[in-house]
């Protein structure tokens, strides 16, 4: 009855701000204690609200309740489907004040408005490294100093910036957020997603002249080429042992670092 007469008898004694429930006073109540008490039991990350907890549990479960009608891609957020279904009505709600370009998503709207600020500008007094987003700059920081402030609760390891450690935890969770749009494959990030559309383009076939492999990249080719030449062109510099890829070259050194310093061959 409270809700329609539009009383609010719950007051913060810290801000004042009113409310309709009493439920909705404790929860904002958090807010100035900075309080978070619902964890999640897999990565031991803390969350405000009891929702909040149950959307992040998602990544981890795979669950995903919000479909696209039309298209049947699935959501674990239905603000995500949401801003999914704008993509199918090619429309633009978010618009610039300043210049009047439209924008699909509030958040590149709001990366959009920073261009129109004047920043600072944070330079690196190590290198020659310099940007405006004092982010970015702390970011770029680690690289000096070694610091991975990132931590996996589940495995341990550290990273220089969230957004690693966000990818990373897909490997734990299985999850493959970037889907092809032609086929439907999942892939963990938005660089593998990329390099797989390539197969889905018309572009030149590239043909071995020595058997009938064919490939569309032509590094491909050329390391197929080395198997029929024999030629190892990636040599190791602790032992001199040499690899047809860099890739075979990077699994070998690995034995080095397993090895006992004395053991280690020198080369000629």
């Amino acid at each position: 009855m409270l809700r329609h007469s539009g009383v609010k008898p719950h007051e913060c004694i810290v801000c004042k701000k009113c409310f309709t429930q009493k439920a909705s006073l404790r929860v904002h109540s958090l807010s100035h204690t900075q309080e978070k008490p619902f964890e999640c039991f897999i990565c031991g990350k803390f969350f405000l609200t009891k929702s909040n907890l149950k959307k992040h549990a998602a990544k981890h479960t795979g669950e995903k309740p919000y479909q696209c009608t039309i298209c049947k891609i699935r959501f674990t957020t239905k603000s995500n489907l949401k801003t999914h279904l704008i993509t199918h009505t090619g429309l633009k709600p978010y618009h610039c004040d300043t210049c009047g370009k439209s924008f699909r998503q509030k958040s590149h709207l709001q990366a959009h408005s920073l261009t129109h600020k004047p920043r600072k500008q944070h330079k690196c007094s190590f290198c020659q490294f310099v940007t405006f987003k004092a982010s970015t700059f702390r970011c770029h920081m680690f690289t000096h100093t070694g610091e991975r402030p990132f931590q996996c609760g589940i495995c341990g390891k550290s990273f220089t910036t969230k957004g690693n450690l966000k990818t990373h935890m897909l490997v734990h969770t299985g999850e493959k957020p970037f889907r092809c749009s032609i086929c439907g494959k999942g892939f963990t990030t938005k660089s593998n997603l990329k390099q797989h559309s390539v197969t889905h383009m018309r572009k030149k076939q590239h043909k071995c002249t020595f058997c009938n492999y064919t490939t569309f990249k032509t590094d491909h080719l050329r390391n197929h080429i080395l198997t029929h030449t024999g030629e190892k062109p990636f040599q190791c510099g602790l032992c001199g042992k040499c690899f047809t890829t860099k890739t075979n070259l990077k699994v070998h050194l690995k034995v080095h670092n397993k090895m006992p310093y004395h053991s280690i061959p020198l080369r000629p």
